[in-house]
């Protein structure tokens, strides 16, 4: 489960139905109470993963970014809302036609415009080669920037099993996630200095 506030201050709370017909489903509180959960992704995309999906606001504007088992590259997309999660919109693919399997773990943060940043993980077809990439939207996730690679400016290649977090503040961003250096398995943090467009220094 995964919970953020909206413009109301009032909690909106997100989890997984991972029995078949498997759903994202939400329930947002009033002040007293929670209402009825409600689904928001359809089943058909077979939302999946090794963790779930993830949920990031700023004021009513919500998004959520999910895996979708649908296609056997396990495509990355997002959804989004301008009410506080009364409504969301259809899905936007986020990764390209790179492989992400079920450990991508995709992440999301949400910029000082509102706009949100999304990071994920992509392999080859026989899990090597693992990558740690970046994307940005600038119009609240209707399209998305190339990715970026941040995993390449640290040795080895980023720990397949481990989740990634995304901090932005202005047009600083900071990508943390664990890498696997010939099984020396260390924390880097990545830095960008122009909105998560680019990384350009990483420190373990």
């Amino acid at each position: 489960p995964r919970v953020v506030t909206t413009a109301d201050n009032a909690p909106l709370i997100m989890w997984t139905k991972t029995s078949t017909p498997k759903s994202i489903k939400v329930s947002k509180s009033n002040g007293n109470s929670f209402s009825a959960p409600y689904d928001i992704v359809s089943s058909v995309l077979e939302p999946t993963g090794f963790i779930g999906p993830e949920i990031a606001s700023k004021g009513d504007t919500v998004y959520v970014v999910f895996l979708s088992g649908r296609s056997p590259n396990n495509y990355v997309y997002l959804i989004s809302s301008f009410d506080g999660g009364l409504t969301f919109s259809d899905t936007v693919r986020v990764s390209d036609n790179s492989n992400t399997h079920k450990f991508s773990m995709p992440n999301l943060e949400v910029n000082t415009d509102g706009n949100p940043i999304v990071s994920y993980m992509t392999c080859t077809t026989s899990w090597t080669d693992w990558k740690q990439m970046v994307k940005v939207s600038f119009d609240y996730g209707n399209t998305f920037s190339s990715a970026f690679d941040v995993s390449a400016l640290a040795p080895g290649e980023p720990c397949d099993c481990c989740k990634s977090t995304l901090v932005a503040n202005g047009n600083d961003v900071f990508l943390l996630f664990r890498n696997n250096d010939m099984d020396v398995r260390n924390s880097y943090v990545a830095k960008s200095s122009d909105g998560g467009l680019t990384f350009t220094i990483t420190n373990d």
